[in-house]
């Protein structure tokens, strides 16, 4: 089909075509609605949304979700977009329309948004559990303490996610130090990579010993992305032992491995000069 060549009521058609062939995300006629992204779009999305049927509501909130809004509505589609989601949300059917419902409430960047996510933190489905650690991005204590609560979750998906969130924000405070602390000593290398690289970003006592012995660890198996931006961020000549010492070890030339650990090197020997990521 050529897309762009189609109106945006005749794309909308389309989408709510393929919702009911059980895709919920048709992406491809979404991101043309969205890059339009203006008032008329804003209104297609509002009609299906709010008539009432299910599937039609589905298909509203994919519309209403990324609206790329020109530059003279950048302020108020968001907010109008919350305040239909907002009711919608307490009116869905099932929990498959609730995700979606909630996904497109995290795309906007809203408070009220971010407020109404929250009070999910404790849904019995995890897909449900899933979509507030995904969206939440943790910018205030409230935001942090519900990460810090999701990244200690029954399934993997949602403490990965959660744990991602609090690795890329720097809301700190004591209690949230002690369960990352808990998380560094997971089974899983990429869960105790992401923890390391939160306490990095903070910049907690202790932090430097437990990278090290990170990189330690005789096994090899570690997060290298996670680890290396924790390094580079505390960028230690206390790194460089251990660092040398990995570079004699099986990492061959052209690895993954390889290139973060000349990376973090590069970064210990020049402090402060963050290596070009590959």
């Amino acid at each position: 089909m050529n897309w762009k060549a189609m109106s945006s009521e005749r794309i909308a058609v389309q989408c709510r075509i393929q919702i009911e062939r059980s895709n919920l995300n048709p992406w491809k006629p979404l991101s043309i609605l969205h890059e339009r992204g203006g008032r008329h779009e804003f209104e297609i999305g509002k009609k299906y949304l709010e008539s009432g049927e299910r599937l039609n509501r589905i298909c509203g909130a994919q519309i209403l979700s990324q609206l790329q809004r020109r530059r003279s509505e950048r302020r108020s589609l968001p907010a109008e977009t919350v305040a239909l989601l907002l009711p919608a949300i307490d009116e869905a059917a099932d929990d498959e329309e609730l995700e979606v419902l909630l996904r497109a409430l995290s795309w906007l960047g809203i408070p009220a948004g971010f407020r109404k996510l929250m009070i999910y933190s404790r849904h019995p489905n995890p897909a449900i559990r899933h979509v507030v650690a995904w969206g939440l991005p943790g910018e205030n204590r409230d935001e942090a303490e519900v990460l810090a609560e999701l990244s200690q979750d029954t399934e993997i998906d949602v403490c990965d996610w959660a744990l991602f969130n609090l690795s890329c924000c720097t809301t700190d405070y004591p209690e949230l130090h002690e369960t990352l602390w808990k998380l560094t000593q997971s089974k899983l290398p990429v869960m105790r990579g992401q923890a390391l690289l939160s306490l990095a970003r903070r910049h907690v006592a202790g932090t430097e010993n437990a990278l090290i012995a990170e990189l330690s660890r005789s096994d090899g198996e570690m997060e290298f992305n996670y680890i290396s931006e924790a390094v580079e961020l505390l960028a230690s000549p206390a790194f460089l032992p251990i660092l040398h010492s990995l570079t004699d070890r099986n990492f061959p030339k052209g690895t993954f491995a390889h290139q973060y650990i000349r990376r973090m090197l590069h970064c210990c020997l020049k402090p402060g000069k963050i290596s070009k990521r590959t």
